[in-house]
Parts: C-alpha cells; structure tokens; sequence
C-alpha cells in the first residue's frame, strides 16, 4: 500500500510541476507563416470578416478588410501568442492610404492568410481572440466539430469588426 501510494505522489507532483512549468511560460509567442488564401475558402469579400481552416496538421486563418474601392488598405497579422492554454491571441493591423498618397482607382479585396502548427498548441480546440495593434478586441472565434469529417471546417463571422465596417 505505501508503494502505491509513493507512486500516486509520484505522479501528483509530475502532473503540479508539468502544470506549473505550462503557466509558467505564458505568455508565449507562436510561430506563424503567411500563405495563401486556400482555394476552398473565398478570396474576395464585399465586407469585413476572417474565417478558421481546420487541416490535419494545421490551422489556417483568414482575415478580410472587404470590398475596398482605392488600393492603398492592407491587413497584416503581426503577432500570434497563447496567453493561458487554449487561448490566442491574434494582433492585426490595418493601415489605410494617406490622403497624400497617389492611389490606384481600382476595386481592391485586402486579406491575409496565417497558418499555425497544431503542435505548437497546448490544447487542442483553442479559442482564437482578435485584436487590432491597439490591443483592442475585435472578435473571437472557435472551432467547433460536429462530426462527420472535421480535417477541413470552414467558419466564418461577417463581424470582425462588431458593427464597423471599414
């Protein structure tokens, strides 16, 4: 009896140090890779809004500013990091042309697409938060599975920016 209860303390404190060691590295950075926009999900959208891609081996996101009537807009992710397990945090940021600038007069679609490792996620099923490079939050999304196949599910807001629209 005290073998196994050695054994179960053993344990316990394997489980508090793997816990503490998990925090204790928080906030983390994530490394990400801009790519393309993956073919089975749109490519050019009239309004704002980003959308998650569930690979075997990936997460791919896709942010979208909408139908833009100059060029001179872009969105960019800047950092990606998991604040708790199962959270991330994905800062974007939008630039605008200046009014001095010399613009194209062409209607524009301005996106961005990242992809994250599953393996570089603590848990699995994170919630994914957005925020602008203020730090202000845009939206948040999940992932969320209802059977069937789930190596590629498509989710989509239209309310990136909860009721702007720029």
């Amino acid at each position: 009896m005290t073998k196994c209860r050695r054994h179960l303390g053993a344990i316990l404190l394997s489980m508090l140090l793997v816990i503490f060691f998990a925090f204790s590295c928080l906030p983390r950075q994530i490394h990400f890779e801009v790519t393309e926009i993956p073919p089975e999900m749109p490519q050019q959208v009239e309004k704002p809004y980003y959308s998650l891609l569930e690979k075997a081996d990936k997460i791919v996101i896709v942010v979208h500013r909408g139908e833009k009537n100059t060029g001179g807009y872009s969105v960019e992710a800047i950092k990606v990091e998991e604040i708790i397990p199962g959270r991330i945090h994905i800062t974007i940021k939008f630039t605008d042309p200046s009014p001095e600038d010399i613009i194209i007069q062409v209607v524009t679609y301005p996106a961005t697409a990242i992809a994250i490792e599953k393996n570089d996620l603590l848990l699995p099923n994170p919630r994914f938060i957005f925020l602008d490079q203020e730090g202000n939050k845009l939206d948040e999304a999940r992932i969320y599975k209802q059977g069937g196949d789930t190596s590629a599910i498509i989710i989509q807001w239209q309310c990136l920016y909860n009721g702007i629209t720029g």
